[in-house]
């Protein structure tokens, strides 16, 4: 697809993705750059599990998400009521992945992983506009958004996560796919998230079910 992208000459760089009308914005050239990158990374698996972009979507790249004495390392983070996405630059994630006792998804902060925080990111947003008046829960969204981030990686950088987390089995039922499981440890919820749709007869359709309106989901259960 193609991708319309121009930065300004002034500090304040800014792109247009085409795609979405996706305006970007942040002080650092190549972040700017590298985040439409990540736009068009994302749009295949949106794309194969029925989810488009929002039409409105704002990304900007910033210097500061957190305190600086934060234990939590948040890359990046989606603003429902604004239809905005925030992300740290990749100097700025790279310091705060350093500041933590492990590095986010167990591998250090490159662009590729850096990239795959605003797939997870533009993920919330797509079911965010195409669910309408009943959304999935929170669980099921960061289900989702966990799945579209890894499958989005090179291959490369997905084996290093899988192989770190070797000892790790994917979710083995919809039942412990839960909010509580996702807030003691966000990145086990990531793997286990991934490797339980690769198994044989999950995939697309099961995200295809927890993107369904909650009425119809108990009908079927």
């Amino acid at each position: 697809m193609l991708m319309i992208c121009w930065s300004s000459v002034a500090i304040a760089q800014k792109l247009i993705c085409s795609s979405g009308n996706i305006s970007i914005s942040g002080s650092n050239r190549t972040d700017v750059i590298q985040t439409c990158r990540a736009v068009k990374d994302a749009l295949p698996f949106l794309k194969n599990v029925g989810l488009k972009l929002p039409t409105d979507v704002k990304i900007n790249v910033v210097s500061n998400l957190l305190a600086e004495d934060s234990e939590q390392c948040e890359l990046a983070r989606y603003d429902g009521h604004q239809c905005a996405i925030l992300i740290l630059e990749f100097n700025a994630a790279c310091k705060a992945a350093e500041r933590v006792s492990s590095q986010p998804l167990m591998v250090a902060m490159n662009r590729p992983l850096w990239r795959s925080y605003v797939v997870h990111e533009l993920t919330h947003a797509a079911i965010h506009a195409s669910c309408g008046q009943v959304c999935p829960d929170r669980a099921a969204h960061e289900y989702i958004a966990a799945v579209a981030q890894i499958s989005s990686m090179p291959a490369h950088l997905r084996r290093e996560i899988l192989g770190s987390y070797r000892k790790l089995e994917g979710f083995s039922n919809k039942a412990e796919i839960s909010e509580i499981y996702y807030a003691l440890n966000p990145c086990q919820f990531m793997v286990k998230s991934y490797l339980h749709y690769i198994k044989p007869g999950n995939g697309h359709r099961f995200i295809r079910s927890l993107l369904e309106p909650a009425a119809s989901r108990l009908k079927s259960e």
